[in-house]
């Protein structure tokens, strides 16, 4: 029964009030019917419960009152947790741009490129399409640092607090914005202009990008191809070795031309030990906790692989080359 519990049980104000008509216990429920589809029929039981005007008042205060009782008692401590702590999309990424502000974005990429790297400025258009994935992920993992100071979560990131920040950036991230449409514009003039021995193309491009938030790039995974039936094993060898940290999971499909590729899909992993963040543009950010994160980072990857046919992933650890101001 331990599985049928919400991972937050925490209520705004206008969640309380809203609950009152429409409960909000009901509407997690079924968003984690969702999440776990092997207890989804548990959880949308609950959920049409507590969608029954009265009874669904008196239901929510049982399990509020159930789960307090158990989590006294530390019954809940160690129980797997996966929680959708936003939805995010990318609804809005394709659209018109400042394209002068994107060519000043340029000159600050160019000024801080790595070997072998060059941002052109002549790929800048005022118009956009085909998603802001890598504007949106970096700009989260930039406001996730910054929570990460403000909270001092070392170690300690499902503190309530923290988690209920990571919530607000719902937001932020509902969808896309000029400003991530800008950003985009600049990070796709990206062009491979040489190959000097023992460069690592790809790294040297992903720190090229995220040189604008201050970013360093101080370990990387081995690439994986997704394409191979037994990628899972690969993909598990190398999760398995990455110390914990913030990773930009970059998924792309090799191709022939000056970017030394033809699209891809950027998204955040964050591994703490037993616990872990994933944020998705197409999807939000959810909070792991005793629970497998292979699974969420398979089924995301395999998802990319079919949708996007990207073949190559591989994980990048960002760290603050300096100071970031809260």
């Amino acid at each position: 029964m331990r599985d049928w519990f919400l991972p937050n049980y925490h209520l705004s104000c206008l969640e309380l009030l809203q609950s009152v008509f429409v409960s909000e216990y009901g509407l997690r429920h079924l968003r984690q019917a969702d999440l776990h589809p092997d207890r989804k029929w548990e959880h949308r039981l609950i959920a049409v419960i507590e969608f029954v005007p009265l009874l669904g008042q008196i239901a929510m205060l049982i399990e509020w009152v159930a789960f307090q009782i158990l989590l006294d008692q530390g019954s809940l401590g160690n129980m797997p947790r996966k929680e959708l702590l936003f939805k995010g999309t990318q609804i809005q990424s394709e659209g018109w741009l400042n394209p002068e502000r994107a060519s000043r974005l340029v000159d600050y990429l160019n000024q801080r490129r790595e070997s072998g790297i060059v941002f052109n400025q002549s790929r800048i258009t005022p118009f956009i399409n085909g998603g802001t994935c890598t504007a949106m992920s970096l700009d989260f993992a930039e406001e996730f640092f910054k929570l990460r100071k403000v909270h001092v979560m070392i170690g300690k990131h499902s503190d309530d607090l923290f988690l209920n920040s990571i919530r607000d950036l719902g937001q932020r991230f509902a969808e896309s914005s000029e400003e991530m449409r800008t950003r985009q514009a600049a990070f796709n003039a990206i062009e491979v202009i040489s190959h000097p021995p023992g460069m690592d193309v790809a790294k040297n491009k992903v720190q090229s990008l995220v040189n604008l938030h201050g970013f360093k790039v101080d370990h990387s995974s081995c690439e994986i191809q997704v394409d191979r039936a037994d990628y899972e094993r690969t993909l598990k060898e190398e999760e398995s070795k990455l110390p914990d940290g913030l990773y930009l999971l970059r998924t792309v499909k090799p191709f022939n031309n000056v970017r030394e590729e033809l699209h891809g899909h950027s998204m955040i992993y964050v591994k703490n030990q037993k616990e872990g963040f994933f944020y998705d543009p197409n999807e939000g950010a959810k909070y792991m906790r005793n629970f497998d994160h292979l699974s969420e980072l398979s089924a995301a990857l395999a998802k990319c692989c079919r949708i996007f046919d990207t073949s190559r992933a591989r994980f990048y650890r960002l760290e603050l080359s300096a100071p970031i101001q809260a």
